[in-house]
């Protein structure tokens, strides 16, 4: 628990006796291997889950089967806080591991009693539902576009603060997913602006080098 308390946002200047709570209260961990299940849709939503190495993917289907919407999760995201604060009591989406990933779970109805008796850990469970609820829109607004060339550069403008790197989410082929474009495409769209000195590729890793020109590109 040591280790989460410094690495995971949400347990950020919570108070003592809330980490002793959280000590004390049960939790499971789990390891997934590549493309094992681990929440099919449907299933009561009964626990927390903060993830603490490997990718989830979280994919809803429409009634033909037919994929419509994917997210992805990394280390340190904790989920479906907003489902269960929005009133939900199922998953909408089947979600696997996409490489070997861990995981702790926390009952859903033990950590919410901590949360509420705290106000700075109330505070970062809704700061962190904002967050993950405005990246969301702004992945909504990106898919506004037609071209893939516009989805990428509002993306590289929008998602990430542009005066920093920007991590690759997990590959190439997942930020294709996010966007919903081709992979190939995408790849030649970036190498494109690198070619115009807009961005810099590398290790898995893009800095933009010049902000204003992929504003005006949108």
């Amino acid at each position: 628990m040591e280790k989460l308390f410094s690495t995971i946002h949400i347990f950020e200047g919570i108070s003592e006796k809330s980490k002793e709570a959280l000590r004390t209260i049960k939790r499971r961990e789990a390891k997934y291997s590549s493309n094992d299940l681990v929440i099919e849709s449907g299933e009561d939503i009964k626990e927390i889950c903060i993830i603490l190495e490997g990718v989830l993917r979280c994919t809803e289907f429409t009634n033909t089967g037919k994929s419509v919407n994917s997210s992805y999760y990394g280390p340190g995201v904790s989920f479906p806080f907003y489902m269960l604060y929005g009133g939900e009591t199922k998953y909408s989406f089947d979600t696997y591991a996409i490489r070997k990933t861990k995981v702790v779970w926390f009952a859903w109805d033990d950590i919410k009693n901590i949360i509420e008796n705290d106000i700075k850990f109330m505070k970062n469970v809704m700061i962190y539902i904002a967050e993950f609820t405005c990246y969301n829109q702004r992945i909504l607004r990106a898919l506004q576009y037609r071209r893939v060339k516009d989805r990428l550069v509002y993306w590289l403008v929008n998602i990430n603060n542009p005066s920093i790197t920007i991590n690759i989410p997990i590959s190439q082929g997942v930020l294709a997913d996010i966007l919903h474009v081709n992979r190939s495409t995408l790849n030649k769209e970036l190498n494109l602006l690198q070619e115009s000195g807009a961005i810099s590729i590398g290790n898995k890793r893009i800095e933009v080098l010049d902000f204003q020109y992929l504003k005006d590109l949108l």
